[in-house]
C-alpha cells in the first residue's frame, strides 16, 4: 500500500452560484477519502462518500462514480451540462479490475469477463466525465441528477488520476417561477440534493420548517371486507399523529374512470395528493391476490432482465409525471423504459400491508404499539443483526454486509450494537435453528444477504428457513431488508420455474403477518435480487438497501417509507434506462406502515412553548414557533406575551411514547382548541364547523404513563366564553378552582416538559 501516495489533501465542499438559466458547480474533493488495495492481481479503488457506487459497464475499468442530484426551477429543460475537471493527482502502476457486470442472485457464477478490447489501448477511461444524466419531477419539485467520474484508468500507462477539482455547469430553460410543492417532499428534495439553497429560491421557504405536513398524512386503500379493521388501525395511528382517509377499491371501482382497477386506484391516489388532502402516505391494505374480500391489486410491470411482464411493482401507483398508464406504445407491457415514457420518480411514499384478514391487521396493530413501545429501549433500540450465506464465493455475503456497515450504518448510528450471524465466521453455523435465535434476540434492524426463493431464505446447512418459520418467531419486531431473490412475491403470478408452492404467505408475508414476532417492516425483491462477485462492490439490491438503511438514520425524521422513496430517488438516473437498476427499482417493494419511524436511542430535543393572553376574548393562546410568536408581539397589540412556560416537542422530533397535539380554531370566539383525544379530535370535526382545524402543532406526554420531571397540564372551561385555559401552575389553577367559579375544571389533559433554558 505504501506505492499509493496523493500529495495534496482538500477539503471536501460544495459550492453553487446561479444565474439566469445557467448554474455552476465547483466540485473540490478530498484525496484522504480514496481506498485502494490489491486482489488477485487487479488493482482496486474506492471513495468514502455514500453516494459514490460502481459506474461501470461489464468490461469496462471497475471505477466508482459520484451520484449527484441538483434541484432545477420547475418545468426547467436541460440544453446542456459541461465539466471541466482540473488538478488530476495520479499514481501508478495500477492494473484496474475489469467490471464483471451484475448478475442474478439465484444465477451460477458465469465466465469471467475481460476488459473490452477497444478500451485496453486508450489513454483514459471513461471518455467523459459525466454520464448517466436524467432530468425529472417529484411532487412539483424538478431534479438534475447524474454521474460525475472522478477517477480515470489509463489502460495504457497503467495509471490511475484522480480529479479532484471540477467546475460543472449545467445550462437550461426554465418556466415560470412557481410556489412549492408539497412540504414533505420538499424536505427530501432538500437532503437529496447538493443546493438545497436554491430550493428555497426556485419555489419559496418551507413556511414552518418543523411542521412538515399539511391536510391528511395517509390514504389507506382496501376492501370493504378489511375495512372495520382498517379503520381501527387508522384511528390507532391517529393517537400517533397520522391522520388517514379510507377508501375501498369497491368504492373506487364505482367512483373513478379508467380502462383498469389499476389505473383506477391510482387516479384515486392522485386525487388525494390534491387539496384539500395533500396526502403524504399512502398504504394499500390487503394482499395482490384475486380474492375479493382482501385484493388490492398490483400493477403487473414489464422487466426486461429476463422478460417478466409480471413484476408487482406498488411504485406505479406512485409516479404521476409523464405518462400516466406507463403504456404509450399501446402493447400493455406495463412501463418499458424506450417507449412507454414512464416516470419512475415517486409523488407519494406508498407502502403494502399484504393481509388476507381482519385478523393479519389486528395483529399487525399490536405489532406496531409493541414496536413504540420498546422504542427508546436500551436493551432493544440499538440492536441490530446483519446475517449472511455464501453468494458466489466464500465470504462475499459477510465482506459485503461488513461495506454496509461501514459506509451506511455505523457512521450514522451512535452507539449501535451490531450482531453478526455469517457463514463464514469460524465455529459458526447458519440454519434455521440459529437464525431463529439471532432474530430472537430482538433487534431494531436486520440484513439478510443470501439466496432465496418465494416462501424461503437459503441457509448454510440443512432445511431452507421457511415462511412457517418466520411465522414462529417470538421476539419485539422491528426493521428487516434482503437483497434476497423472490422472497417479497406479493403476488400470485411469480414467474420462475422453480418457485415452489405455497406461494402463499411468500417469506415477507410471513414475516408481517406473524401476530408475535417478525418485523413491522420489510423491504425486499418481489422478483430476482441483483449482486456482484466482488467482495468490495456492491450491486443494485445491495445498493438500494444502502441507501434506505442510510436514509433512515441520517434523517432527523427516520420515516422507514421515506427513506425508501430517498433511495428509489437517488437512482433514478441509473434506473431510467434498460438496467439492473431499473429491474431492482420495479421489484422492491416495501411491506408495511410507510409513515413508521425508525427509531433510534432516545435524543428528542423539546421546544419551548410561548403563551400569549388575548385581552379581547380572556382566552390564551400557545405557539412554539419563534416566527408565530414575533408576529404576534409585532402585530396583534390585543395579545400579551406571558413568556415561556413549559416545553413540548415538535413534529419530525417527538418520542414515540408521545401524543399528538390537535389544535382548532374556534371561528366564533377567536380563541385557540387544543386536545390529545381523538374522541374529542373526532367530535369536533364531526359536530362543531364553526372550529377549523389547524392540524398537529405539538406532542406531549399522556397522563397514564408521564416521564419523570415532566408536568401536568390543568384545563379549564370558561362557561362565559365558551374557551380553554391551561397552565401547568398547580398554584394557578388552585386560586382559579377557589376563586373563579365561571371557569369548570376539566383535570390534567396532559404532560409536558419544563423550560428549556
Amino acid at each position: 500500500m505504501g506505492k499509493y501516495v496523493f500529495v495534496l489533501v482538500l477539503v471536501f465542499v460544495f459550492s453553487l452560484a446561479v444565474c439566469a438559466g445557467t448554474m455552476r458547480l465547483q466540485l473540490n474533493l478530498d484525496a484522504e477519502g480514496i481506498r485502494l488495495h490489491r486482489q488477485d492481481a487487479y488493482d482496486f479503488v474506492s471513495y468514502d462518500d455514500p453516494r459514490c457506487y460502481n459506474a461501470a459497464g461489464p468490461g469496462e475499468p471497475e471505477l466508482p462514480g459520484l451520484r449527484i442530484t441538483l434541484a432545477l426551477p420547475r418545468n426547467a429543460h436541460i440544453t446542456g451540462i459541461h465539466c471541466l475537471r482540473e488538478s488530476p493527482l495520479t499514481v501508478g502502476p495500477f492494473n484496474a479490475h475489469p467490471f464483471q457486470g451484475f448478475h442474478i442472485l439465484s444465477e451460477e457464477r458465469s465466465a469471467s469477463v475481460a476488459m473490452k478490447q477497444e478500451i485496453a489501448g486508450r489513454n483514459h477511461w471513461p471518455l467523459q466525465p459525466i454520464s448517466r444524466a436524467a432530468a425529472f419531477s417529484m411532487r412539483g419539485y424538478r431534479l438534475l441528477q447524474f454521474c460525475y467520474h472522478p477517477f480515470v484508468y489509463s489502460p495504457a500507462a497503467k495509471s490511475l488520476s484522480f480529479y479532484a477539482q471540477a467546475e460543472i455547469t449545467v445550462t437550461y430553460e426554465a418556466g415560470p417561477a412557481a410556489a412549492g410543492g408539497h412540504p414533505v417532499m420538499g424536505r427530501l428534495v432538500r437532503q437529496l440534493v447538493r443546493n438545497p439553497d436554491d430550493v428555497d429560491r426556485f419555489y419559496g421557504p418551507l413556511h414552518d420548517k418543523g411542521q412538515s405536513r399539511t391536510g391528511t398524512d395517509m390514504l389507506i386503500v382496501t376492501t370493504s371486507t378489511l375495512r372495520p379493521a382498517v379503520e381501527q388501525y387508522a384511528a390507532f395511528r391517529a393517537g400517533q399523529g397520522i391522520s388517514s382517509v379510507i377508501k375501498t377499491v369497491g368504492d373506487i371501482e364505482s367512483q373513478y374512470t379508467g380502462d383498469t382497477i389499476q389505473l383506477k386506484i391510482k387516479q384515486c391516489i392522485y386525487d388525494h395528493t390534491q387539496a384539500p388532502h395533500n396526502v403524504t402516505y399512502v398504504l394499500l391494505v390487503g394482499d395482490a391476490g384475486t380474492d375479493a374480500q382482501y385484493s388490492v391489486p398490483d400493477q403487473n410491470i414489464y422487466g426486461s432482465m429476463d422478460g417478466d411482464n409480471t413484476i408487482p411493482g406498488d411504485i406505479f401507483f406512485s409516479c404521476f409525471d409523464d405518462q400516466f398508464d406507463w403504456n404509450a406504445n399501446g402493447n400493455n407491457r406495463v412501463g418499458e423504459s424506450y417507449s412507454d415514457d414512464a416516470d419512475i420518480s415517486p409523488d407519494v411514499v406508498i407502502g403494502r400491508l399484504p393481509v388476507r384478514t381482519t385478523g393479519h391487521i389486528l395483529d399487525y396493530l399490536a405489532k406496531v404499539d409493541t414496536y413504540l413501545a420498546e422504542a427508546g429501549n436500551p436493551d432493544y433500540t440499538p440492536h441490530l443483526l446483519l446475517s449472511g450465506v455464501e453468494l458466489w464465493s466464500s465470504g462475499d455475503a459477510e465482506d459485503k454486509s461488513e461495506l454496509m456497515y461501514a459506509n451506511y450504518i455505523n457512521p450514522y448510528w451512535p452507539d449501535n450494537v451490531k450482531h453478526t450471524l455469517y457463514d463464514s465466521t469460524p465455529g459458526v453455523t447458519v440454519n434455521v435453528a440459529s437464525l431463529t435465535d439471532a432474530m430472537e434476540a430482538n433487534n431494531n434492524f436486520m440484513h439478510m444477504a443470501t439466496h432465496g426463493n418465494v416462501t424461503k431464505w437459503g441457509m448454510e446447512s440443512g432445511d431452507c428457513f421457511y415462511a412457517a418459520d418466520a411465522m414462529a418467531l417470538d421476539n419485539i419486531p422491528g426493521v428487516i431488508a434482503t437483497i434476497s431473490c423472490i422472497v417479497n412475491a406479493i403476488d400470485p403470478e411469480v414467474n420462475c420455474y422453480y418457485c415452489d408452492p405455497p406461494a402463499d404467505p411468500c417469506l415477507g408475508e410471513g414475516l408481517i403477518r406473524n401476530p408475535n414476532g417478525g418485523c413491522v417492516v420489510f423491504v425486499g425483491s418481489s422478483r430476482y435480487g441483483i449482486g456482484d462477485y466482488s467482495h468490495t462492490v456492491h450491486g443494485p439490491s445491495f445498493t438500494y438497501n444502502d441507501g434506505f438503511i442510510h436514509y433512515c438514520l441520517d434523517t432527523p425524521e427516520g420515516v422507514t417509507g421515506e427513506a425508501f422513496t430517498q433511495a428509489k430517488i437517488d437512482l433514478v438516473a441509473d434506473a431510467t434506462y434498460d438496467s439492473s437498476y431499473r429491474f431492482i427499482h420495479y421489484n422492491l417493494n416495501f411491506c408495511g406502515d410507510p409513515s413508521l419511524r425508525f427509531y433510534l436511542e432516545e435524543s428528542y430535543n423539546p421546544l419551548n412553548m410561548h403563551r400569549f393572553f388575548n385581552t379581547r376574548t380572556g382566552g390564551h393562546f400557545f405557539t412554539i414557533s419563534q416566527m408565530e410568536a414575533d408576529y404576534i408581539q409585532s402585530n396583534l397589540p390585543h395579545f400579551t406575551y406571558e413568556g415561556i412556560k413549559f416545553s413540548v416537542y415538535p413534529p419530525g422530533d417527538f418520542p414515540p411514547s408521545s401524543l399528538p397535539v390537535h389544535r382548532f380554531f374556534n371561528t366564533r370566539t377567536g380563541g385557540h382548541f387544543f386536545t390529545t383525544s381523538t374522541v374529542e379530535y373526532q367530535y369536533i370535526l364531526d359536530n362543531l364547523p364553526h372550529y377549523t382545524y389547524e392540524g398537529v402543532k405539538f406532542y406531549v406526554f399522556g397522563t397514564s404513563n408521564p416521564p419523570l420531571g415532566s408536568m401536568g397540564v390543568h384545563r379549564f372551561f370558561n362557561t362565559r366564553s365558551g374557551g380553554h385555559f391551561f397552565t401547568t401552575s398547580g398554584m394557578e389553577a388552585d386560586y382559579i378552582r377557589q376563586n373563579v367559579p365561571h371557569f369548570v375544571y376539566e383535570g390534567i389533559k396532559f404532560y409536558v416538559m419544563p423550560p428549556v433554558w
